[in-house]
């Protein structure tokens, strides 16, 4: 009689179903998924952290998604704007880490909704930089106190 054999099992996958506005690129590490408005992959169950980012919009989003076997998991998500608006003495340059320049201070700079770690760079000189932390909300006008500057 011959050994019995058994099928090995089918390895099991979970998928992930994005929907995200506004538009804008996922990535998983360096890796370029594809465009986040409709985009469905395939993965083993665990824990992933992707990023959805938008230059011309000055969109980045990290996404935390823990997929289950044999499941999907749909990650829907529209976000609107909000606004930032602080006073530095002097005046600084905001920049935000994986964009870029997104304005100066003592002007109102335009944001998606989320929460945001900025770093400031007194007089746009990059040997004097501080870092704020900003929580912005849809719809609403966010302000963060006063920045000063020691004197040199």
């Amino acid at each position: 009689i011959a050994p019995r054999t058994v099928p090995k099992p089918k390895p099991m996958k979970g998928r992930i179903r994005f929907s995200i506005k506004p538009y804008c690129i996922l990535y998983e590490g360096r890796q370029r998924l594809g465009r986040a408005s409709r985009l469905q992959i395939n993965r083993k169950p665990g824990r992933y952290l992707f990023r959805c980012i938008n230059r011309s919009k000055k969109f980045l989003k990290y996404i935390r998604v823990r997929v289950k076997a044999n499941q999907t998991v749909r990650f829907r998500r529209s976000y609107q704007k909000g606004k930032l608006f602080f006073v530095s003495y002097p005046w600084a340059s905001v920049h935000m880490p994986g964009i870029g320049k997104i304005g100066i201070s003592q002007s109102v700079i335009s944001l998606w909704e989320g929460r945001y770690r900025l770093y400031l760079y007194k007089q746009g000189n990059r040997k004097h930089r501080k870092k704020i932390k900003v929580k912005i909300l849809p719809g609403k006008q966010s302000t963060h106190p006063l920045v000063r500057w020691k004197k040199p």
